[in-house]
């Protein structure tokens, strides 16, 4: 969220032209802004692309979710 709030500010474009090129509303985008939505992986890559890896896909997975992904779950093999 703070990422592309920066971006978007640097670089002057305008949220609704943003929004366009990645293919969603003004106003989702401004909910994405507010962390009231995260946008889907793929969204998320679209972001990515639109943004020339300066709003990496990465940052919309919290630390959390990351740290939950990498442990096994109980009753799958360990590595």
């Amino acid at each position: 969220m703070k990422q592309l709030a920066t971006y978007l500010e640097a670089t002057k474009i305008k949220r609704n032209a943003f929004a366009q090129s990645v293919g969603i509303s003004a106003p989702y985008l401004t909910q994405i802004l507010a962390g009231m939505k995260r946008p889907s992986l793929d969204l998320a890559f679209r972001i990515e692309k639109a943004t020339n890896r300066l709003v990496p896909a990465s940052c919309w997975v919290s630390h959390q979710e990351a740290s939950i992904d990498a442990e096994p779950t109980a009753g799958s093999p360990s590595k």
